[in-house]
């Protein structure tokens, strides 16, 4: 094991999406759109998550 919790379930696969590249005709680059199962865990993290570190940001921090 290298790492986390034990049992716990990896990630799954991104689904990759090719999207046009803004002011570069002919180009694209790779989107990663996660499984709806993976957005829900992130969500429920950051509902956990979000209260305890805002309370230690200074009301100027805006993510610098």
């Amino acid at each position: 094991m290298t790492g986390g919790q034990e049992g716990a379930e990896p990630p799954s696969p991104l689904r990759r999406v090719d999207i046009p590249e803004t002011g570069r005709p002919g180009e694209t680059r790779r989107l990663g759109i996660p499984t709806v199962a993976d957005r829900v865990v992130m969500t429920a993290a950051e509902i956990v998550l979000e209260p305890i570190f805002e309370a230690d940001f200074l009301p100027a921090s805006f993510g610098f």
